[in-house]
């Protein structure tokens, strides 16, 4: 794959084919995850937006035909900047392929993509879950320890200064502005900061009050309608974009519209469920496009 090549010269059916020959190809596979760790690198914990119409995607897991039916309504919308929120990878039939092809979106459209980290893009995840073993049997133990260099350098958040944030999992228990989630690591290969654990895996809970530890999970938060109402009051915020759960129509509003959780996998492990994504617009509106992927990975 060129990462040199920009999104004008490549269409979506080229980013497609990259991806899935790399996929294949231990040393492009390497080359692709040395060049956007590098790319990441660079990029803070929280991403500043710029000032345009977003196109937002939840889960992924793998599934190559929901990951290309982003890519190809990013390519036909000039006006949009595409915020990816995390979980690329395991449980998915197609978990490399749909890395590469995030991976590659990114390098040929650097300005109007950007990919931030969900709580399975961690070595503890993948063991369990499934990716590690899919990309130890195709291309060994180098490979696998250049995908954890590259999740490392993953975003955390990313901030529109309208007033709108992007995360995988909630708001954490450690901050009370959207700028004290600015100052947060990004978290090393396996995170260990309370606060970057909580981003990458809290849930809101349709009830009163602040934050509880999530017994679903194990792991992480819960955060209340108080605990969103007042961080987005203290942080200036009007919307609260967030993945990591899936629901029957791909996209649910909660905590009185101030929140959106976004799952982009259709018919997630056979649950039936409507994959979906959202553009949110500079005018503050909110609309979700249901995902139509073109016979893969259903």
């Amino acid at each position: 794959m060129d990462a040199g090549m920009t999104g004008v010269d490549r269409s979506a059916d080229e980013l497609l084919s990259d991806a899935m020959a790399v996929a294949t190809d231990r040393d492009g596979l390497l080359e692709l995850l040395k060049t956007s760790r590098k790319a990441l690198a660079r990029e803070p914990s929280m991403v500043a937006l710029p000032a345009r119409r977003l196109l937002v995607v939840g889960d992924l897991h793998g599934h190559l035909g929901a990951a290309s039916w982003a890519v190809r309504e990013l390519l036909a919308r000039t006006d949009c900047h595409l915020v990816a929120l995390g979980d690329y990878v395991d449980r998915g039939d197609e978990q490399l392929p749909t890395l590469a092809l995030m991976l590659g979106l990114r390098l040929a459209e650097s300005g109007r993509v950007t990919l931030l980290r969900g709580n399975h893009e961690t070595p503890r995840m993948n063991d369990g879950y499934g990716f590690a073993r899919a990309v130890l049997e195709a291309h060994g133990q180098e490979a696998l320890d250049a995908c954890h260099a590259a999740f490392a350098e993953l975003p955390i958040a990313a901030h529109r200064q309208d007033g709108l944030l992007c995360l995988h999992g909630g708001i954490p228990g450690g901050a009370r502005t959207v700028g004290d989630i600015g100052r947060l690591p990004k978290g090393g290969r396996e995170p260990t900061d309370a606060d970057v654990i909580e981003v990458l895996w809290n849930d809101p809970e349709e009830r009163h009050g602040g934050f509880e530890p999530n017994l679903d999970r194990g792991i992480g938060m819960t955060f209340g309608q108080d605990a969103t109402r007042e961080f987005m009051a203290r942080s200036g915020l009007w919307l609260l974009v967030r993945a990591h759960q899936p629901s029957p129509e791909g996209a649910v509003r909660f905590h009185g519209g101030r929140g959106l959780s976004l799952f982009s996998h259709p018919n997630y492990h056979g649950m039936a469920n409507e994959g979906a994504v959202a553009l949110v617009g500079m005018d503050r509106s909110v609309e979700t496009l249901r995902v139509m992927p073109a016979g893969r990975g259903d």
